[in-house]
């Protein structure tokens, strides 16, 4: 929800935010572990953002998605490697070509109130094309 659409961060540590599956790595693990964020954007009205976290992603943020994940694998492969200068570069593209905030864009109906199965989420399709997902 912090970065706009597309865009990546790579880190170590940090806080969960509220976010359960890092809630629970944290548990297991403690903090100090590297992540890689990718930003799905923020729909301008708190209310909106159960919704818009479990929706589905436009076709014009899915293709923005697949587009940038060869830069997320070769950012993850520089890092295994220690090559952190590569790393750097992967990443700057995501920013180059993420999609910048814009308030509402992704705005579902106000009016729907049910929640889409787990594996129908943004994030469940981050984490499927980036072959991490507990789900196939």
């Amino acid at each position: 929800l912090d970065l706009p659409l597309g865009r990546a961060r790579f880190k170590l540590g940090g806080g969960h935010g509220g976010h359960n599956g890092l809630k629970s790595a944290d548990a297991h693990v403690g903090g100090d572990y590297h992540r890689l964020r990718i930003g799905i954007g923020h729909p301008g009205d708190r209310r909106k953002v159960t919704n818009h976290v479990l929706g589905k992603f436009s076709k014009a943020e899915t293709e923005l998605i697949q587009g940038l994940m060869g830069d997320y694998h070769q950012a993850i492969r520089a890092f295994i490697r220690g090559n952190h200068d590569e790393l750097r570069q992967h990443l700057a593209a995501t920013k180059n070509n993420a999609k910048p905030e814009a308030k509402n864009s992704t705005q579902t109906s106000q009016n729907q109130k049910t929640v889409p199965p787990e594996n129908d989420g943004k994030i469940a399709l981050l984490l499927r094309q980036l072959g991490l997902s507990r789900k196939e």
